[in-house]
């Protein structure tokens, strides 16, 4: 298990280097955002005032000429909000890039030798795809990848997101349908058929490849839709005391906020895939927050520790 203290006692003196390049590029932003910032108060309070006190009228901008420095005000929000979200997002993924090669793959070691990271690592479309914890989606990204061995079960996860693309008669609507880790555990054992537990919002494609809905009389699943293969050998598996692990495990999760919803599960052959909704961006520095401290090294580590014991909370015997 990882423990925060020591992994910034190691890491500390890497930690302060890197928290000042943060600096650097976070001073490297700010002036967009005062920027920003100033033009809209400022300027808004001017127009407010303008429109709204008579004492104001045809002075400093005549009548005639308000129409247009309404529409100039307007623009030149929407330009420095916009310069202000480009340029934080490009320094940000600059900073995160440094981190990532510095910092993120000596955390992840800390879990196992075997253990690799990669930023820019993917987990193939076809099987996030192919688990049917999903409804259909239009894009996919991928990157965080984690690959390594504990108690000789291979595992990997990586952060993905999926958004479905919406065509409506005026515009084009990005809908984000999840965010969080991607889950695949290979275990010694097998499943005697496919199993899967997902939330209500998402048995799009599952029902799409029609798979058997199966109904348990028991209040730890009361968030799922439950479909298999065979029923019978789904009914052997899905035991009582199964479902209860199911239930506590998400009661865990939630009550140290790592999750927004239930995890959703997919069980088939020696494969476990779990989708993870997680509150917070993994392995995610903010460019307006320090580094340098062993609560940041907490946030990684809670997340970290709670998938490297998911198998051992899961356990089905």
């Amino acid at each position: 298990m990882l423990v925060a203290a020591e992994i910034y006692e190691n890491l500390k003196d890497k930690l302060h280097e890197l928290d000042k390049e943060r600096v650097k590029l976070y001073n490297k932003v700010e002036p967009f955002r005062y920027a920003f910032w100033t033009i809209l108060i400022l300027g808004g309070s001017f127009l407010i005032a303008r429109l709204n006190v008579s004492g104001l009228d045809g002075k400093y901008v005549s009548d005639e000429n308000l129409y247009f420095v309404v529409i100039g005000y307007g623009t030149l929000v929407v330009v420095t909000l916009i310069t202000f979200l480009v340029v934080n997002h490009l320094k940000k993924k600059q900073f995160k890039q440094l981190f990532t090669t510095e910092i993120s793959p000596y955390i992840i070691r800390g879990l196992d030798p075997s253990f690799k990271y990669e930023y820019e690592g993917q987990i193939p479309r076809m099987e996030v795809i192919s688990s049917l914890l999903f409804p259909p989606f239009s894009t996919y990204e991928c990157q965080d990848l984690v690959m390594g061995v504990l108690n000789g079960i291979p595992i990997k996860f990586g952060e993905i997101t999926l958004q479905k693309v919406v065509v409506q008669k005026d515009s084009t609507k990005h809908i984000q349908i999840f965010s969080g880790i991607f889950y695949r555990a290979d275990l010694q054992v097998k499943f005697p058929t496919g199993i899967w537990l997902i939330t209500k919002a998402n048995t799009q494609s599952i029902k799409e490849e029609g798979k058997t809905r199966i109904a348990l009389d028991d209040p730890s699943v009361e968030n799922y839709r439950i479909y298999t293969d065979d029923e019978t050998a789904a009914r052997q598996v899905l035991q009582p005391f199964i479902l209860e692990k199911i239930a506590l495990l998400n009661s865990k999760l939630k009550a140290k906020k790592i999750i927004r919803r239930p995890l959703s599960f997919h069980f088939e052959d020696q494969l476990v895939h779990i989708a993870i909704p997680t509150r917070n961006r993994f392995m995610e520095p903010k460019l307006s927050r320090t580094i340098d401290h062993v609560s940041f090294i907490e946030e990684q580590t809670i997340l970290l520790n709670f998938i490297s014991t998911l198998m051992e909370d899961l356990t089905l015997k």
